[in-house]
């Protein structure tokens, strides 16, 4: 089936499924920054059990897209081409999953760790969920800062 007919007659369809993968992973981003250091909390966001089970959306986009459309060819290896292969409307949404399942991943792994605990953490795992990469590199400055308070300095040493 074309791409264009998919997008025009599915056009709901597709919004109610960007909307189930979008709000799968906010019921756990939110236990883990109102409730993070509770063992209960920790033990229902685990990093090992809930992504691999999102992994299930990741895998329906993909299965829609060899049963509903074909896969589209990249029309040449520059930014441009690249770009139009993810405009297709399941690999679009197939990386909009694997987005928001890592990140959710990468939130959970935080959460585990004592620098995910304080205003601090739940500012880190905030900027993970609505900004990605910019809340992990937060969290690597504040671990690695945390982690040189700890090594002895030479002074001790001596």
């Amino acid at each position: 089936m074309p791409i264009w007919i998919v997008e025009y007659f599915g056009q709901e369809r597709l919004n109610f499924l960007f909307w189930i993968i979008t709000a799968s992973t906010a019921p756990f981003w939110i236990v883990m920054i109102a409730f993070g250091h509770r063992n209960w909390a920790k033990n229902l966001c685990h990093p090992w059990l809930i992504p691999p089970l999102l992994g299930g959306l990741y895998l329906y986009c993909i299965y829609l897209l060899f049963t509903v459309t074909s896969t589209p060819n990249i029309p040449e290896t520059t930014m441009k081409g690249i770009r139009s292969f993810w405009n297709h409307p399941f690999l679009f949404m197939a990386l909009w999953s694997h987005r928001m399942i890592l990140d959710l991943f990468c939130g959970m792994i935080l959460n585990r760790t004592t620098e995910g605990s304080g205003r601090s953490g739940k500012l880190s795992l905030l900027l993970i969920w609505i900004l990605g990469p910019i809340g992990i590199m937060v969290f690597a400055v504040r671990y690695w800062m945390n982690v040189s308070e700890r090594l002895p300095s030479k002074k001790q040493t001596q």
